[in-house]
């Protein structure tokens, strides 16, 4: 991976802080929620729905990912590493992360590079390792235009 592609991720707040929409919650409606007024901001926040909807959606991607689905790997692995739906865990969160980038999850391929070279999810810096992720992850073919448009 070239120093400028490299940079450029690592300074993507994408790869930091994932977005609602990319947790894997597709059918979560949550523009609706910013018509509800007040009431809507609590939903946001997850005082009221969100958390109990997280925790619903939890234990249907634990079912999917114990049965080796990657996509579902990655959003366990999600809701681990943020506490949605249940307590944080980096070591679970590690641990399903690999699971799903063994089996070529591009978007768990790269958050593997990240944690490697940012130090994170208990994993020491490890530049080598960390391109090595990079490297599987531009080689995705499912993934590669998502990890290119990501890089620019």
């Amino acid at each position: 991976m070239c120093a400028v592609s490299f940079s450029l991720l690592m300074s993507s707040p994408a790869f930091t802080i994932p977005k609602l929409t990319d947790l894997s919650f597709p059918h979560l409606n949550t523009s609706a929620a910013l018509h509800l007024g007040s009431q809507g901001v609590s939903y946001m926040s997850g005082r009221e729905g969100m958390s109990q909807e997280y925790h619903r959606k939890f234990s249907e991607y634990k079912q999917a990912a114990q049965a080796g689905k990657p996509d579902a790997q990655y959003s366990l692995a999600v809701a681990y590493e943020y506490g949605m739906g249940v307590s944080k865990n980096e070591a679970l969160a590690l641990q399903w992360y690999q699971k799903s980038a063994k089996q070529n999850y591009v978007n768990a391929q790269s958050r593997l590079g990240l944690a490697y070279s940012k130090g994170q999810l208990g994993l020491k810096a490890n530049i080598h390792a960390s391109d090595a992720w990079f490297d599987k992850a531009a080689a995705n073919k499912q993934g590669h235009r998502e990890m290119l448009n990501r890089m620019q």
